[in-house]
């Protein structure tokens, strides 16, 4: 049955289309339809973590839709940039994803929510996830750093009418109460 599933799945990929690569959920087409949550990037993953071969044809799809700037702009862990790099990594394309967060990391922060599925947090866990594999020193400080910055901006949050407390909005995580 998995492989019915697999084979259903690939049969679909449109790689000529530059909007989609698999059909899916609408919301690829509010994002770029590359990213974790709604695209390329996650069924990717889904179909490496069920323990099915790799699709190079697919993954190539993936690469060229961040080189042509597909994705410029949104580098969220589940929207987009961060979530491409992380799969690349784990697909094993190694330097490809390296090539991917360097593309994500030149993007500025401030703007960024605070939330795990766009934000801060997603994008700190995954540096920590690259300051892990490749051991970059760099790369653990940065994710330090947007944790500390997701702390002071939670901290704020209330006061100052912005993003509702921890584990009370969409992406939101949750923090013990100290």
């Amino acid at each position: 049955m998995c492989r019915s599933i697999r084979d259903g799945i690939l049969a679909s990929a449109t790689p000529t289309r530059t909007d989609r690569l698999f059909p899916g959920d609408i919301a690829q087409f509010t994002h770029t339809g590359v990213g974790l949550a709604y695209g390329a990037a996650g069924v990717l993953h889904a179909l490496a973590a069920a323990g099915f071969a790799r699709f190079p044809e697919c993954e190539d799809w993936l690469l060229d839709a961040v080189r042509q700037g597909r994705c410029d702009g949104q580098v969220g862990f589940y929207t987009e940039l961060h979530g491409v790099a992380y799969t690349l990594s784990e697909l094993g394309r190694d330097e490809d994803a390296l090539a991917v967060l360097d593309r994500a990391t030149a993007a500025p922060s401030d703007a960024l929510p605070a939330s795990l599925f766009a934000g801060l947090a997603g994008v700190g866990l995954n540096l920590l996830h690259f300051a892990l594999r490749t051991g970059d020193s760099t790369l653990l400080d940065r994710a330090i750093d947007l944790g500390t910055e997701w702390v002071g901006r939670l901290e704020l949050a209330p006061a100052q009418g912005g993003e509702p407390p921890a584990g009370r909005g969409p992406g939101c995580c949750t923090v013990p109460p100290a």
